[in-house]
């Protein structure tokens, strides 16, 4: 099957040049929300930057009027001293309320538009198809929210808003040094102008260098979060120098690649500094000798101003150098969230999706299905191979069949987790890609194998994704899951917070939670996907009394690996390379003498708890 992401999502590791246009879009929704903050931050920005214009002339000023060098009487001296102090004070008092609403309101921007880019980029990543998910590690994607969103903003703050701040500042700078004397200002720009070629012949390589750091950096939290979640396997392997030679491998990786961008970011940051300073040198000594050869032609009060004025402009550039590392380390983060976010979620809905009112009934025809193939890898097998059966409501059906025979992508295609290859899938005779996915999904649960436990409390648990629960309906769900006993014996009962993925509960305690949750949505179709594991009594007697409590008026799907659930159920579905090839009741099953026949018998002779087949 091709998956509609795959191309796009190749490009999650390209190098490629990006448009600018292209690369600076995940800012432009957020930039527009808080458009008056970013005017406010840029022009009190813009008053922090021009008001210290007034010391370069003031101190001109100064130096002629203590040299003499001005046509004056000693009064009027007195008279300018006043003046330029005056102005010197009012421009100091400017600068300081200019300097805080600078700052409160590049912070509130910055955070603003983190928190929407953040939210944009975590709810379309949850949209993504479940192909993208298999491809891409949980822990590189929460790099993408975290460290790659906190790079965009110091982009915007450091990068955007203090560049255009940078170039207003650089523009009126160069005005005045131009009416001071044109001709020092070509000889010290004509150096500038050199260091800008510099500056443009380097960036693209230091964002390209930056955006592979990114990625690797990725990929280390990724594997050091794959480590903790498998911790108690690596402990119980004493395999903690196996994952420290692998985490480490890939550590060195990023060092190795920090030191080789440092080393092409310390050769640009040497000629830059080397050339503005070659400027300053050239400017001195033409302007110390147009005062002694061209008396007239520039007063000693100019020269100092004309070169606090170019060490300003000096300052300027050399910020924005320095700043370059953190610009290309957020276009290279931009880039690399535009490259997520420009893979399109699939399966998506049909414009023209509908939210029927359901009871249940899911009909399978000719279904073929295989599974994506990775980018540029060959295609995979089919998983299901014309699959046809119709799981009628009220009744409760369990799925039989070695591993690999296609149960759980059976489920999968069920909650539209993918779209069939070939063939129909109706729920309620309406095709499921004709009905609205958060509509669908709103009147179904699922009880993972794995159960999924997240690190809140109990109660938040069971009634995730369930609008307005009160305390009655979660405690009725829990009692009905056979969960009520162990939870109110927890140190604070419903309010207990959970250790990640439920560490702190055993195995049938968080298979109950999980029980508990799925009650709590009164689902039209509960997919059950049993523990392959043994279970305590306590647990197959609430798995039980699930399927009890709901037949007749729901669908109840189990993937069952038991016998012990087998017998009760409705139907019996016997799968084999992805085809049905048994159905009916246990007795029929048994007395036909065929697959189901040999699956149950070889469980009997496997140990307690080994699933059929």
């Amino acid at each position: 099957m091709a998956d509609t992401s795959t191309g796009t999502s190749a490009r999650l590791v390209t190098t490629a040049p990006i448009p600018w246009r292209e690369l600076l879009a995940p800012l432009g929704k957020p930039l527009y929300t808080t458009r008056w903050l970013v005017i406010g931050t840029v022009i009190a920005g813009w008053a922090k930057f021009l008001l210290p214009l007034t010391v370069p002339w003031a101190t001109g000023r100064v130096v002629d009027l203590v040299l003499g060098q001005s046509k004056l009487t000693p009064a009027e001296r007195l008279d300018e001293l006043t003046y330029v102090t005056v102005i010197l004070l009012v421009s100091t008092v400017l600068l300081g309320i200019a300097s805080y609403f600078r700052h409160i309101w590049a912070v509130r921007t910055v955070a603003t538009v983190q928190h929407l880019l953040r939210r944009r980029l975590f709810h379309h990543i949850q949209r993504l198809s479940m192909g993208f998910f298999q491809r891409h590690h949980s822990g590189a994607l929460g790099a993408r929210v975290s460290s790659d969103i906190a790079q965009a903003g110091s982009l915007l703050d450091r990068g955007l808003i203090m560049y255009a701040m940078d170039l207003v500042f650089f523009v009126t700078a160069s005005v005045v040094l131009l009416i001071i004397n044109w001709k020092l200002t070509l000889i010290g720009y004509g150096v500038l102008i050199l260091n800008a070629w510099v500056l443009a012949v380097y960036a693209p390589s230091i964002r390209r260098q930056q955006k592979q750091v990114q990625e690797s950096q990725s990929q280390v939290t990724g594997k050091a979060a794959e480590f903790f979640a498998a911790i108690s396997l690596v402990k119980a392997y004493a395999g903690e120098r196996e994952a420290l030679s692998e985490f480490s491998g890939r550590s060195e990786k990023v060092r190795d690649l920090v030191f080789e961008t440092s080393d092409f970011q310390g050769r640009f940051q040497g000629w830059s500094t080397g050339l503005m300073q070659l400027a300053t040198v050239a400017v001195l000594c033409l302007g110390a000798w147009l005062i002694v050869a061209h008396p007239g032609s520039l007063t000693t009060g100019e020269l100092v101003a004309f070169l606090l004025y170019l060490g300003s402009v000096n300052g300027t550039i050399q910020r924005m150098v320095d700043g370059i590392n953190v610009l290309q380390e957020g276009l290279a983060a931009l880039e690399r969230i535009g490259d997520l976010l420009r893979v399109l979620p699939t399966p998506a809905d049909r414009p023209e999706a509908v939210s029927p009112p359901l009871a249940g009934r899911v009909e399978f025809t000719d279904v073929r299905f295989a599974y994506p193939a990775p980018p540029g890898g060959p295609d995979r097998p089919s998983v299901l191979n014309g699959f046809s059966f119709t799981f009628e409501r009220g009744r409760t059906y369990a799925l039989v069949g070695s591993s690999g025979s296609g149960k759980s992508t059976l489920c999968q295609l069920m909650l539209r987790f993918f779209d069939p290859d070939h063939g129909v899938i109706r729920l309620d005779g309406h095709d499921l890609r004709d009905i609205k996915q958060t509509w669908f999904r709103q009147n179904v649960a699922v009880v993972l194998q794995d159960p999924v436990l997240f690190s809140t409390s109990v109660r938040d648990n069971i009634d995730f994704a369930t609008d307005d629960a009160t305390h009655a309906q979660v405690e009725a769900a829990a009692r009905a899951a056979q969960a009520h006993d162990f939870i109110a014996a927890l140190p604070d009962g419903y309010e207990t917070r959970l250790g990640e993925r439920g560490v702190s509960l055993s195995g049938g305690q968080r298979q109950r939670v999980a029980i508990a949750r799925a009650l709590m949505r009164d689902p039209k179709l509960l997919i059950l996907d049993e523990a392959t594991s043994a279970l305590d009594t306590v647990t197959e007697r609430a798995i039980q009394q699930v399927i009890d409590r709901l037949r007749g008026t729901r669908t109840v799907v189990v993937i069952a690996h038991r016998l012990s659930t087998i017998r009760n159920v409705d139907e019996i579905l016997v799968l084999d390379r992805g085809k049905l090839v048994e159905n009916g009741s246990y007795d029929d099953l048994m007395a036909r003498g065929g697959t189901f026949t040999r699956l149950a018998a070889e469980q009997v002779e496997k140990p307690l708890g080994s699933p059929i087949g």
